[in-house]
């Protein structure tokens, strides 16, 4: 026979309030004995520097030096939002509210969320406080530009040689940092360390360093450069004392040109030079200027301009040169040319000289060669190489020549007139 409780157990209506009992005992278990609510730690969150900047900004200031710290940040809130959260839901910064000038600072960090990527109702922050301070440096940043200048005080030149230049590239830098630190600085220098005596080119890598106006090395420790190193190319040339030489030009065809070789001095004979090693050993002697002997003329003196060669150049402060004649034995003699030729004339052309006769032809040479000379002795050319043929009535350029007189030179500009015209 089954007793009451038996039949109450089998009663559906029972065993249903009997479980809906059960449940809600079970949920204030649950409630009363286990949070919703947990803490955790957010690692490696980035201190964003730029976050609020308007606070220095507005003072004209920037930050010149900052760390590059990450921090742990304690949670603490609702399981679901702690567990959903991640670092880059949290945006750390620093308090910029103390800076009121130029310095260095210790500021500390102040915690906030990412564009509302979680509710502060939900979720606390409980190491704000106890959160490090970030070291900050705070200045008038400007910007200056420097050429980049060679530093060759170390590098020893081997004898017979010379340190030409140093060619930097690039030219000039742009230093980027604090005011205080960029007024100090006067040079910016590519030093180079060279082993030895060199006695060639040679280029090299140099690292940049910034110098005050007494040529100490800077310690700047704010200041970026636009390029850290240089590229310099070192120029080294060799010495060489060599003779100086005068060529003649206008040489009159027929005329021995020794003849003034011989007495002719300059007031310098030699000149230090310095080249290209492999230039200079094939020279034996410098021609630095030109003389056009049609303008000789008896005890006078020239002044010649020194023009030095491609890849050449003068090691003493010498612009000019004086050119001298020994005219002992010289005479002179003017004469009138009546025989006027006409030379290299194009086959298509044809040229007759007006001009009967050139008056007052000077001469010079020795002695005993002007004295059996006469007018007839001279010719005159007109040599079409000498100027553009063209129809017309022209005046042209004449050479003097005394054929049979080596010794003999005709000096001096003369010219004729000349009908240029076009063979039928």
């Amino acid at each position: 026979m089954k007793t009451n409780l038996q039949k109450l157990f089998e009663s559906r209506l029972f065993t249903m309030i009997l479980s809906l009992v059960i449940a809600v005992v079970a949920w204030l278990i649950v409630v009363t004995t286990i949070s919703t609510e947990t803490d955790g730690v957010i690692r490696d969150v980035p201190v964003n520097y730029d976050y609020n900047s308007s606070a220095y900004t507005t003072l004209g200031l920037d930050i010149v030096s900052q760390p590059g710290d990450t921090v742990d940040i304690r949670v603490y809130g609702q399981r679901r939002a702690i567990n959903n959260m991640e670092k880059e839901d949290i945006l750390v910064y620093p308090n910029y509210s103390l800076i009121n000038g130029p310095g260095e600072y210790d500021l500390p960090l102040l915690v906030r969320p990412v564009d509302g990527s979680w509710d502060s109702q939900q979720v606390s922050i409980l190491n704000e406080k106890d959160l490090p301070t970030v070291h900050v440096v705070f200045d008038t940043v400007v910007t200056k530009t420097f050429a980049v200048t060679a530093d060759t005080s170390n590098v020893q030149i081997a004898e017979g040689y010379i340190f030409d230049r140093a060619l930097c590239t690039p030219t000039e830098v742009t230093l980027r940092g604090p005011a205080g630190e960029i007024d100090k600085v006067d040079k910016v220098m590519a030093p180079l360390y060279l082993e030895g005596e060199w006695d060639r080119s040679v280029n090299q890598t140099a690292t940049l360093v910034a110098v005050d106006e007494n040529g100490e090395e800077l310690d700047l420790k704010y200041v970026t450069f636009s390029s850290e190193v240089a590229e310099v190319t070192l120029s080294v040339l060799q010495r060489k004392e060599l003779p100086l030489k005068v060529e003649f030009t206008n040489v009159p065809s027929g005329y021995d040109v020794s003849q003034l070789e011989e007495r002719m001095s300059l007031s310098v004979d030699s000149m230090w030079v310095a080249g290209d090693s492999r230039r200079l050993e094939s020279l034996s002697e410098l021609t630095v200027g030109y003389f056009d002997v049609t303008t000789f003329a008896l005890g006078r003196d020239y002044t010649i301009p020194i023009q030095m060669p491609d890849g050449i150049r003068a090691q003493e402060n010498v612009n000019s040169i004086t050119l001298s004649f020994d005219n002992a034995g010289l005479s002179e003699k003017t004469v009138t040319v009546s025989d006027i030729r006409t030379a290299n004339v194009p086959d298509n052309y044809t040229i007759r000289v007006n001009t009967r006769r050139i008056s007052n032809v000077t001469l010079i040479g020795p002695e005993e060669d002007l004295a059996g000379l006469t007018s007839a002795s001279v010719i005159a050319q007109v040599n079409a190489e000498d100027f553009q043929v063209a129809n017309g009535e022209v005046t042209v350029p004449v050479r003097i020549q005394v054929p049979g007189a080596p010794n003999v030179l005709a000096v001096g500009s003369y010219t004729a007139d000349c009908e240029i015209s076009t063979k039928n």
